[in-house]
Parts: structure tokens; C-alpha cells; sequence
């Protein structure tokens, strides 16, 4: 499956789209349909595997879409994040393996982030 630059807001995963393409075509996620610069989405999953690192399961809080979406506003309005999710999901060797299951943030992460606050 392909995957372009307009898929994301986030401006790194952009310019590693733009960057590592070889080949201008349609995005398989996108609804504009035009051509750009496009790679093929496993290409992105190093990045995704660090992500989904950052959490652990829970039978409450959110989602990891939402998650995602609210936390870091990754996915563009344009895209359907809720497929490309799903086939990232569905390729990595993640310990989550869809996008209902609800995660927190990992207890370092939190120590983390709750470290900031006191300073």
C-alpha cells in the first residue's frame, strides 16, 4: 500500500515521505486521488513500532487512534486513519494489535512527563 506526505500533519514523517520516495503516484489512503510522491507504508514501520512502544493496554481510557489524533494530531483531515492504522496494526509485531483496543501511556512515560511538572 501506498502512502504520501499528505497523508500526515506531523512535518518530520512528511519530509522521510518526500525525501524516500522514488516514485510519483496515488496514495491508497488519501481522498484527493492525485499523483505525488508516495513509499510504501512499511516503510514506515520503525516509526509506528516506536510509537505503539509508548503504550501499554488498559480495558479503559481511549482508544490509540484517539489517542494519537488528540495527543499529536499525526493523521491529516484527509486521510482514513482508521484503514492505515489498521494495515500499520496489522504489519508490526506490536503488542497492540487494533485500533480499539484502549491504551494509556506507559508508567515511564508518565514518571516521565510527571517529572517535568515538578520542575
Amino acid at each position: 500500500m501506498k502512502v504520501c506526505a499528505h497523508c500526515f500533519k506531523d512535518k518530520e514523517l512528511q519530509s522521510f515521505i518526500i525525501a524516500s520516495s522514488t516514485e510519483i503516484g496515488q496514495c491508497n489512503y488519501c481522498t484527493d486521488g492525485t499523483d505525488t510522491e508516495t513509499i510504501e507504508i512499511d516503510e514506515l514501520l520503525d516509526f509506528f513500532t516506536e510509537l505503539f512502544n509508548l503504550f501499554e493496554k488498559t480495558e479503559e481510557n481511549q482508544n490509540i487512534l484517539d489517542l494519537i489524533q488528540q495527543d499529536w494530531k499525526l493523521f491529516s483531515d484527509e486521510v482514513d486513519s482508521i484503514r492505515m492504522l489498521t494495515d500499520i496494526l496489522n504489519a508490526s509485531q506490536s503488542h497492540i494489535k487494533n485500533i480499539a483496543q484502549h491504551v494509556e501511556y506507559s508508567f515511564d512515560i508518565l514518571n516521565c512527563v510527571n517529572y517535568w511538572h515538578v520542575l
